[in-house]
This record gives C-alpha cells, sequence and structure tokens, in this order.
C-alpha cells in the first residue's frame, strides 16, 4: 500500500500526502453523557440515570473525518474522580490528506467514550478544560450535553 500510495504521489503530484493532527482536551470539543456508547451516525434522544448506574462520558471532537481519505490513529478518553467530581480526559491523534478538497466523500464524527463507575444518587460535575456539565442522579430527560 505505500509503494502504491508513493507512486500515486509521483503522478499526482502529492495526493496521498498525509499529516498528522492531534486534539486533546478542550479542544472546542463537545462533553455529552449517555447511558450507551455515543455512535456519531445515532442521534441521541432522552436518557434516564439511575442511581448506581454507569454512565458514558463522550467527547465529541470539533472536526469530522473524512470516511475516505482520514485514518484515526487513537483515540483516548479517561476519568479520574474527586468525590462526586469527575474530571475527564480525552486525545486524539488522526491523519488527513494535505489537499483536503480532494475528500468530497461523507464525514463522521470522531468521538471518545469511557465509562464512569457506578454513580451514587449525588449532584455529579463532569470537568472537561475549563468546563463544567452537572449530572443529578437519579434523572431523566435530555442528553446532558455541552457546547464549548
Amino acid at each position: 500500500m505505500k509503494l502504491q500510495c508513493a507512486l500515486a504521489a509521483i503522478v499526482l503530484t502529492g495526493g496521498c500526502a498525509y499529516r498528522t493532527a492531534e486534539y486533546t482536551t478542550g479542544d472546542g470539543s463537545e462533553l455529552c453523557l449517555t447511558t450507551e456508547p455515543m455512535n456519531p451516525d445515532v442521534e441521541v434522544g432522552d436518557q434516564s440515570f439511575d442511581a448506581d448506574g454507569r454512565a458514558w462520558v463522550n467527547v465529541v471532537f470539533h472536526e469530522g473525518i473524512g470516511e475516505e481519505c482520514d485514518q484515526i490513529e487513537s483515540v483516548q478518553c479517561t476519568l479520574a474522580y474527586d468525590g462526586s467530581t469527575v474530571f475527564v480526559d480525552a486525545h486524539a491523534t488522526w491523519r488527513y490528506r494535505k489537499k483536503r478538497e480532494a475528500c468530497n466523500g461523507p464525514s463522521t464524527s470522531l468521538i471518545a467514550s469511557c465509562q464512569t463507575v457506578g454513580l451514587e444518587p449525588d449532584a455529579w460535575s463532569f470537568s472537561y478544560g475549563d468546563n463544567e456539565l452537572r449530572l443529578e442522579v437519579p434523572s431523566d430527560g435530555q442528553t446532558p450535553c455541552m457546547s464549548l
């Protein structure tokens, strides 16, 4: 595959050349809490967070990934707890084609997801970068999300 790309790059003047990009916590991403891992193709509706149930913390990175020309290298999500405060850390590394205008196919969201421990009844605070998202457990209603 590398040989094909190298040959194509010579013929097509760099069409296969890639650059690496990285997203880190707070890079304009959105944090959403769900009861199942978030899927980029499914719209999330109302959620019910039960006492002692687990939640999924989903970081939706701010730029979509081109299905035809981008390559995800790594996606990580970690949680650290201090009482009822949860500190969220997320990173993603992906490679994209230098000549992005050649990538006019569909794109999808890049999402890092991790699962919490069982959440006791309380007012939980999810800290992501300089932002905070609150979740009352138990609760029912619209999916808790923040837009940074």
